[in-house]
């Protein structure tokens, strides 16, 4: 599910983009919202904001690994939480 607003109002060389994901069998979702402002002709910077509301799964990834005696960095086990919230910034140039 998504929509785009390309150039709303007199923010011609905007773009917001929101879009959602679920994985129905697991209940886990994420929700993206982009921002692309276009500089000179050639010249983007992009912005987004993601969310991980749900359940965990396939889309909001945690890991447990039980306590390994092998190794004693893993005597007591490890926990990998699950990111409730990603943010990303970038340039892009076209040719």
């Amino acid at each position: 599910l998504g929509v785009a607003l390309p150039g709303p109002g007199s923010l011609n060389d905007t773009t917001f983009t929101l879009s959602a994901l679920a994985n129905l069998s697991d209940q886990s979702t994420l929700v993206r919202l982009d921002y692309v402002v276009r500089f000179l002709s050639d010249l983007s910077f992009n912005a987004y904001v993601m969310a991980h509301p749900g359940r965990y799964g396939e889309l909001r990834f945690r890991a447990e690994i039980p306590p390994l005696p092998i190794d004693e960095s893993l005597s007591e086990g490890l926990v990998i939480p699950a990111s409730w919230l990603d943010l990303g910034v970038g340039l892009r140039m076209s040719f």
